[in-house]
């Protein structure tokens, strides 16, 4: 799951939990290139506080309601719709990275 905002700064959700390839590789190495669209760029990646992480998905969930229960069932959680289950998901299974855009 990719999000994006108007500041540039994108998030996306570690559907696979802390243990994801991807996810380890960002903590050694937090400088990396990414193509959204036709558009290549090197970020800085920050691993989000589970709050943090739980704040992007109730955003993603408002945004896009099905999608957010498809994905949540995807590693073993029901979520009734509410925030307090997609923090609950987010503290405990799918983090979020932020991913900074760096000046050329």
């Amino acid at each position: 799951m990719l999000l994006g905002n108007n500041s540039n700064t994108y998030f996306v959700a570690s559907g696979f939990g802390k243990q994801s390839d991807w996810y380890q590789n960002i903590l050694k190495t937090p400088t990396v290139s990414i193509q959204v669209g036709r558009q290549r760029m090197d970020v800085m990646t920050h691993p989000m506080t589970p709050e943090e992480s739980g704040e992007a998905m109730i955003s993603y969930a408002r945004r896009y309601p099905k999608a957010a229960k498809v994905i949540c069932r995807q590693v073993g959680y029901r979520v009734d719709g509410s925030e307090a289950d997609y923090r609950t998901v987010e503290r405990e299974a799918i983090p979020f990275v932020s991913l900074y855009p760096l000046e050329n």
